[in-house]
């Protein structure tokens, strides 16, 4: 391996950037993969909250009932913003027109959300961070060979 301490302190900084997003990725997937069942909704309430002038969410306020016990749940996206009120009041009639499903874990139905997306970028940046990685630590035994 290559001795140079400015190279040693990138590798380190790399290897910690890599982790944490490897660890960000299992999460979500994890996350992901509990969501297993789908029961319908018994109630729910929309609200629209606006984050910033362009940037506004919907709330969902829900129950849905698992084996004759009713569990309470909320569900926003981060990843599903609209950039005006009128985009958030269509989603809302949407939602309004088409009730969700809900997706829960079987083993723990507390655990649950309207929205079941595979976590794409997430698992995506850690797999080219890892190559990056395996990159860097190939460069820098070849380099430390060679000198």
């Amino acid at each position: 391996m290559h001795k140079n301490k400015v190279w040693l302190s990138f590798l380190i900084l790399v290897i910690l950037i890599t982790l944490g997003n490897i660890g960000l990725a299992t999460y979500r997937y994890l996350n992901y993969s509990h969501l297993q069942s789908q029961a319908p909704l018994l109630n729910y309430t929309t609200e629209i909250e606006e984050v910033a002038e362009t940037y506004f969410y919907v709330i969902v306020d829900y129950a849905f009932q698992v084996n004759g016990k009713i569990y309470p749940g909320r569900s926003y996206s981060n990843e599903r913003h609209f950039l005006n009120r009128w985009a958030a009041d269509e989603e809302v009639k949407e939602i309004t027109a088409h009730p969700p499903k809900v997706w829960f874990d079987r083993q723990n139905p507390a655990h649950s959300s309207l929205i079941k997306k595979f976590p794409t970028r997430d698992v995506g940046s850690s797999l080219a961070l890892l190559g990056l990685l395996v990159y860097f630590l190939w460069i820098g035994f070849r380099v430390g060979k060679t000198y």
